[in-house]
């Protein structure tokens, strides 16, 4: 059961908590005056403007100061379009524990006022989509007769082979994978080690709570183009990420220590925390990182989160905290198009 249950983890938690919190490294924050990428250059094609739905004057939708029964202070901040039209973010965490629920009240009265909930991608959906799992499994594994040992090296494989073992799992059962789940199994490890669940994760929360509601759910992405977006990195970076994670102890240590600052919602702390665990990654290793996982995404989500908006629709818009705080993040890019993005305060 332990096995099934870590591989599982390992296929289904892709977007990592390397996803997590991630932003540049140079970054302190998002209020940079001088934007440091060409938006015009990185944005998608199919995702042109589209006329703007201009409501009535919206009543001031920032909580109201309340009691907080977990006293945990996580981020939600409040969208305004300059015509008016509103969208919530929260800056998620994928895994937890029950520590953190019930949710404070300024998060769920927010949840509450949304009629839609958007999310990375809807990972409910997909475990009841059996093809969808058989093909994003496949696209995981080699398919022209090469193993693991063909790219990473004998030395590698071994040490990794040990660690597996240490932890009941037999390695000769993932010689068959591509890198990315090798690494995503040492990062399952260290999350069980730091005793956080994916099943705790708030991702996790919300779609099961809107779909208890009947709420529309929006993907903003899918765990296909994720995966496809790992799949597709160099080797290079494939073993530095690897080798990177096989210190299960201080990998569980830096979940824990991310886990605590979001709970918090101090943005300079996770701020700190997160480039000191980038900076000893070569630069062109993070430029591809970077470019791959979190500049082109941002944009593309930015400009879906634009177009909700300006549907209309109000959205309670659940990602990982990463995309919504440092430069380049969705928070940033919605403020260099001109919409006022505040955050919302547990206390008023």
């Amino acid at each position: 059961m332990k096995q099934s249950k870590i591989v599982l983890s390992a296929i289904m938690l892709v977007i990592t908590l390397a996803l997590l919190v991630g932003c540049s490294r140079s970054g302190q924050g998002e209020d940079v005056q001088d934007y440091p990428y060409d938006i015009e250059e990185h944005e998608s094609d199919q995702l042109e403007e589209v006329e703007e739905y201009i409501p009535e004057q919206p009543e001031d939708i920032v909580a109201d100061s309340q009691e907080n029964p977990s006293e945990i202070t996580p981020l939600l901040w409040l969208v305004t379009s300059p015509t008016g039209q509103t969208m919530y973010l929260f800056g998620s965490i994928h895994a937890g524990d029950a520590s953190i629920y019930p949710l404070p009240p300024y998060i769920m009265d927010a949840f509450n006022r949304s009629s839609y909930l958007a999310i990375e991608a809807d990972v409910l959906a997909f475990e009841r989509n059996f093809e969808a799992q058989i093909a994003l499994t496949l696209g995981m594994m080699y398919q022209d007769g090469r193993t693991i040992v063909d790219d990473i090296g004998e030395d590698l494989h071994q040490a990794i082979s040990q660690m597996f073992e240490e932890h009941g799992l037999p390695p000769a059962m993932f010689d068959g994978f591509k890198p990315f789940l090798w690494y995503q199994t040492l990062l399952s490890i260290a999350l069980e080690a730091s005793g956080l669940m994916a099943e705790y994760g708030l991702d996790m929360y919300f779609l099961h709570v809107a779909e208890s509601r009947g709420m529309d759910i929006i993907e903003m992405e899918s765990l296909e183009m994720q995966t496809e977006i790992f799949n597709d990195f160099s080797l290079p970076l494939h073993i530095f990420m690897i080798e990177n994670s096989m210190d299960i102890p201080l990998m569980a240590e830096g979940i824990a220590l991310l886990y605590d600052a979001w709970q918090r919602g101090n943005k300079q702390e996770l701020l700190e925390i997160i480039n000191a665990d980038y900076d000893d990654m070569p630069d062109e290793l993070w430029e591809e990182f970077n470019n791959a996982l979190f500049i082109q995404r941002d944009i593309d989500m930015t400009a879906k989160a634009r177009e909700l908006m300006a549907e209309g629709r109000d959205v309670f818009f659940v990602a990982g905290l990463g995309h919504f705080i440092g430069d380049g993040s969705i928070v940033y890019l919605l403020r260099q198009y001109g919409y006022t993005v505040e955050v919302v305060s547990p206390r008023g």
